[in-house]
């Protein structure tokens, strides 16, 4: 194919006209590494109640009007995010490089070389900025997070009254085996409960994953001498019964 002539509409640029180009581009740049990332704690924000009473997830991130400030990169959970610091700190380390070559205004291997460099970690930077922050789950993990931990703790204070009724000093399999008998007969529907009491609450007390296991319907570990010492048991019950199932239900026979 033949080379085209330039249409006479488009002017060429001079050598001094692509270094004046290349120096704006790189000024535009530069701005990118006078921000800072966005960290994950500012992205998931806390949860807050709005005007309608509604809990809703707010950004702790700084703000202006509202607005996410331009001096912030938004985090994206997606993404590596030592790999972007690193992007980061290569492209600030080679800035004073690139001035000197702008100043210079010579190509050479080491100025394409750098230059190459300088545009890959700013391009890394600039599609942040353009992006809205992404946290993937992390909130709703954060949420259920807390939900099992509150859960966890009101379970371990109901178990903690039942087992102390049955422990003896050196006989805790005994206790244990006790109580589980007590959760699987509420489970299996051979005790009654008030209708506020789901069976599901003490299904949590259970392994139940696998049916064919040999563990099926036994206690969970959660629930054992390492996670659950005597002594904690005695803490939990001397905070009382306020906001677990009753307290007072009789042990089936073994």
């Amino acid at each position: 194919m033949a080379n085209q002539k330039t249409p006479a509409h488009l002017k060429s640029i001079s050598p001094d006209g692509y270094w004046a180009r290349l120096e704006i581009v790189f000024g535009s740049l530069s701005i990118l590494f006078d921000m800072r990332f966005e960290t994950e704690t500012e992205a998931v924000g806390n949860e807050a109640l709005n005007e309608a009473g509604e809990r809703k997830w707010v950004s702790v991130a700084p703000q202006w009007d509202g607005v996410r400030s331009w001096l912030l990169l938004p985090y994206i959970h997606a993404l590596e995010q030592q790999r972007l610091q690193e992007q980061f700190e290569v492209g600030r380390k080679l800035m004073p490089k690139i001035r000197e070559h702008l100043e210079k205004r010579k190509v050479s291997p080491e100025f394409l070389d750098d230059w190459g460099r300088f545009r890959a970690a700013a391009g890394v930077l600039e599609f942040l900025y353009w992006s809205n922050t992404s946290i993937g789950h992390q909130r709703s993990a954060y949420a259920g997070g807390r939900r099992r931990k509150e859960t966890s703790e009101a379970h371990k204070r109901w178990f903690s009254h039942y087992f102390l009724r049955k422990y003896k000093r050196g006989r805790r399999p005994q206790a244990e085996e006790a109580v589980t008998r007590l959760i699987n007969a509420i489970v299996d529907g051979n005790i009654k409960l008030t209708a506020e009491h789901d069976v599901k609450w003490f299904e949590e007390f259970l392994q139940l994953d696998d049916r064919r296991s040999p563990d099926y319907s036994t206690l969970r570990e959660a629930y054992k001498e390492d996670d659950l010492p005597i002594k904690h048991m005695k803490t939990l019950v001397a905070k009382g019964a306020e906001g677990i199932p009753p307290v007072d239900i009789e042990f089936p026979d073994p």
